[in-house]
């Protein structure tokens, strides 16, 4: 059966003015493609609609019981389209935001209170990762918005770029014979690591830790030299030194969000605040 939402709306107004010529004036559209129209859904259904005479047109048997039905129809259409339009525009419901542990610390704080303080029915769900499963999970609709760092191209994706950090060696007092320590998930650190390595730096062995926040804490304690980007140190209020004449990687911000939520005035609304909020 191949009969659109036009056909339908065609098929009520005629079975209500009873008339095709009418029907037709009130619709906008020709006779003939009025009389087309219902033509066509009579061969879809296989079956007579109207009874057709000089007079005019009156439902038949079957039409009648169309005619029931598609008022329902209709009328449950209207109300999708008002709910998908209050989608559409409105300030409610969840927000589901992506971002790493340690980019959440220097971030949230400067656009999320004054954004919940003003939309009263929003609620907020962070999730936080690395910003690779981050980026996946934004692409495959887990995630409405986040903020990462480097992420990669994708036809679906917007990205906005948000500001520039360095991730870099940092250390407390002499180097040599100190363990090097290291995030080894981030594709950052493992770039650095491979620089390191054909340096003549008197760094023995290497220590693994998942968080950025506790490398900066046990370089500080004179522990070893950490990978660590210059944003977090900064957070951390830790009296550590950055070490010249080593390698340093370019990390680029960017909140990132689906294509199509563009147009949402949820999502466009916590653009507006995290634009303003991270580039002032």
């Amino acid at each position: 059966m191949d009969i659109s939402l036009s056909d339908l709306k065609y098929f009520l107004k005629t079975a209500e003015l009873q008339n095709i010529s009418k029907a037709a004036l009130e619709l906008g559209i020709r006779q003939p493609s009025l009389s087309q129209a219902m033509k066509k859904m009579e061969e879809s259904l296989d079956v007579t609609l109207f009874h057709r005479s000089k007079k005019g047109v009156s439902l038949t048997r079957e039409g009648k019981a169309l005619y029931l039905r598609s008022s329902t129809m209709l009328d449950y259409w209207h109300e999708t389209e008002a709910e998908v339009s209050g989608v559409k525009h409105s300030l409610t419901g969840l927000i589901r935001f992506g971002c790493h542990p340690s980019v959440g610390l220097f971030t949230l704080r400067y656009f999320l209170p004054s954004f919940l303080k003003k939309h009263t029915n929003v609620d907020f769900e962070i999730v936080n990762g690395h910003s690779r499963e981050i980026t996946k999970q934004v692409i495959n609709s887990e995630i409405d918005m986040a903020i990462v760092v480097n992420p990669i191209d994708h036809p679906d994706l917007v990205k906005i770029k948000l500001y520039e950090d360095d991730v870099c060696l940092w250390s407390k007092g002499s180097i040599d014979g100190k363990p090097l320590i290291m995030d080894p998930d981030l594709l950052q650190s493992k770039e650095l690591e491979k620089k390191i390595k054909k340096m003549k730096l008197k760094i023995n062995r290497k220590i693994s830790v998942s968080s950025l926040e506790n490398i900066v804490s046990l370089v500080a304690s004179g522990v070893g030299v950490g990978i660590i980007p210059s944003r977090v140190v900064k957070e951390s209020g830790k009296k550590i030194i950055k070490l010249k004449e080593t390698p340093v990687f370019k990390d680029e911000h960017f909140l990132i969000y689906r294509f199509e939520n563009r147009k949402l005035k949820i999502f466009s609304k916590l653009k507006e605040y995290i634009l303003e909020g991270l580039r002032n």
